[in-house]
């Protein structure tokens, strides 16, 4: 490589990387008991393969921009209990403000839908996004490489709970574009989040409380139900990812 980029079989991408961890589900294959929620989340992960393939056209669609269509694609990877999921345009060029938004809300709507899908199966979700430059292989498999590879890879398990965080990256953007109006203090709300050392005080996170029901929630409730809990311990890390979780839920329900 020269100059820190690299230089063949790789296109210069811009849009929005996200990447979600499911809790709780390593070493899922050496537990009987366990079994159901890796089934489940091979179900749901194939029906988020199908339904990108699908609808993905129709979420994306963008306007043309001075008379050049915008080639904004979607890439997905599953690797383990990691979820990858890319929304970017080849480009060589300063990117429009209609880009960044139209981006963001597509990894927006598919949270949308299938964050509810997973939590009503048990399977929690964590991760954060982020936005910027990186370099995707231009071959069949999904290679990326670049600094927001790198960002978002280095902070998707930093924080405490079950949610979906913002790097500083995209935090930067909701701060100062006005374009993302639309998006802000509705999908994407300030929050302090829990972190594993600390909060981040007025951070931006996706707002799931939204799309997810009170009895998606129930099993977390139950989790730490009193009488539950004198009868079966649950590790403490879990008590409170579980409380950090919960506390969110309720500070958004009551706003509503």
């Amino acid at each position: 490589m020269q100059g820190n980029q690299p230089q063949h079989n790789f296109d210069k991408r811009y849009g929005v990387i996200t990447i979600l961890d499911a809790l709780g589900t390593k070493g899922s294959w050496k537990d009987k008991e366990k079994m159901e929620r890796l089934r489940n989340w091979s179900s749901i992960t194939d029906e988020l393969d199908d339904f990108l393939y699908t609808k993905a056209n129709e979420i994306i669609k963008v306007q043309p921009v001075y008379g050049q269509e915008l080639d904004l694609r979607y890439d997905l990877a599953i690797v383990s209990d990691t979820i990858f999921l890319l929304c970017s345009i080849k480009t060589t060029n300063e990117v429009s403000p209609q880009l960044l938004k139209k981006s963001i809300a597509f990894i927006a709507a598919v949270l949308t839908v299938f964050f509810p899908k997973f939590m009503k199966k048990g399977i929690y979700l964590r991760g954060s996004m982020g936005i910027g430059v990186f370099y995707k292989g231009q071959g069949k498999k999904l290679i990326a490489v670049g600094p927001t590879v790198d960002e978002v890879a280095e902070n998707y398990e930093s924080s405490n709970w079950i949610g979906i965080t913002t790097n500083p990256s995209l935090s930067l953007l909701f701060d100062n574009d006005p374009n993302l109006d639309i998006l802000r203090n509705d999908i994407f709300v300030k929050y302090d989040i829990p972190k594993k050392f600390g909060y981040e005080k007025n951070g931006w996170c996706y707002n799931w409380t939204k799309t997810v029901s009170e009895s998606d929630i129930l099993v977390l409730k139950q989790e730490l139900d009193f009488g539950k809990y004198q009868k079966e311990h649950i590790p403490y890390e879990v008590y409170l990812k579980y409380k950090n979780t919960l506390d969110f839920y309720n500070f958004f329900k009551k706003k509503k």
